[in-house]
């Protein structure tokens, strides 16, 4: 029997549009990205393609097996005493949080988000993304 792939998760905060010094975002936030993309530089996800934007994220620190719920709230743990800031990050440039949820069997688990989340993203005046990939286990 082949192994049946496990679901995976990654939440994470995305500015762009700063231009080519992602430092910018780093002070002006106060935390420290786990990944700046740098345009023009190969995708490692997609070899044949390139990013097409500069952009600085900040990942939660969950493994990509802990559930969508639990990774939003880790990264907003992480968010919410920077909030003021990333507010006039959100203003000054365009920012959201992004989720990729990629599905491998048949259970399709439900999105919760607590009031808290809520709250904690509005406060930052961020969008929220939700990409859900259906794959089959090969």
């Amino acid at each position: 029997m082949g192994g049946m792939r496990k679901d995976e998760t990654r939440a994470y905060l995305w500015v762009s549009g700063f231009g080519e010094d992602a430092s910018i975002v780093t002070k002006m936030i106060g935390l420290e990205p786990t990944h700046i993309k740098v345009a023009g530089q190969p995708n490692p996800k997609h070899p044949k393609a390139a990013y097409r934007w500069h952009s600085w994220e900040l990942h939660s620190s969950l493994p990509s097996s802990a559930h969508v719920d639990e990774q939003i709230e880790d990264l907003l743990r992480v968010l919410e005493p920077h909030a003021a800031a990333i507010k006039t990050a959100s203003a000054t440039f365009k920012a959201g949080i992004s989720v990729a949820i990629y599905y491998y069997g048949d259970f399709m688990p439900g999105i919760h988000l607590s009031e808290h989340a809520i709250n904690v993203i509005a406060r930052m005046s961020l969008s929220i993304d939700f990409d859900l990939y259906f794959l089959k286990n090969a």
